[in-house]
């Protein structure tokens, strides 16, 4: 039996984990509270398979607005943004977050849930939204029948609300 996670931030394959971004990760919890992620998803990749991994995982970030008012914006796909002059562009206010392939529609619903903004109110700067913020959210998984029927749900009501 594989070991859940206890945070997002071990949803990150190993493979994937930036160097800049590992220090910054453990900083606030100490290097104690953040698992090795090394064979994580049960099996390890070689060095090409690795790469192909990785190469799919970019394909299908989570973008987070790192600007947050009164409700935290995740989506599954680049939002369009509309300059004053009509022209359409995307946001340089939106960061790429990058997840497993079975925990992307998840961690995108949670991000979205009142329970993440007050997590993010309790523990943030109370106006970005980082990578701190959403790599150490409490994570566990969650594995029913219902659930990807929810998330989809739920990712389907954020996009309409959008457009």
């Amino acid at each position: 039996m594989s070991e859940q996670p206890t945070h997002i931030s071990e949803t990150i394959p190993a493979e994937f984990n930036p160097s800049k971004f590992q220090e910054t990760l453990m900083r606030p919890f100490g290097p104690d509270s953040i698992k090795t992620r090394k064979g994580h998803f049960g099996q390890e990749l070689s060095y090409v398979e690795g790469h192909e991994y990785i190469r799919r995982l970019l394909e299908k970030p989570v973008y987070v607005h790192r600007i947050v008012r009164y409700f935290i914006k995740a989506m599954t796909f680049v939002p369009v943004f509309v300059d004053s002059e009509g022209k359409k562009g995307r946001s340089d206010d939106y960061k790429p977050f990058y997840f497993a392939d079975g925990e992307r529609n998840a961690v995108a619903s949670i991000l979205n849930s009142s329970l993440f903004y007050w997590f993010w109110r309790s523990f943030s700067d109370g106006f970005h939204c980082g990578y701190n913020d959403v790599y150490l959210f409490p994570y566990k998984e969650i594995r029913t029948p219902q659930l990807p029927v929810a998330q989809n749900f739920l990712l389907s009501k954020r996009t309409a609300t959008i457009f």
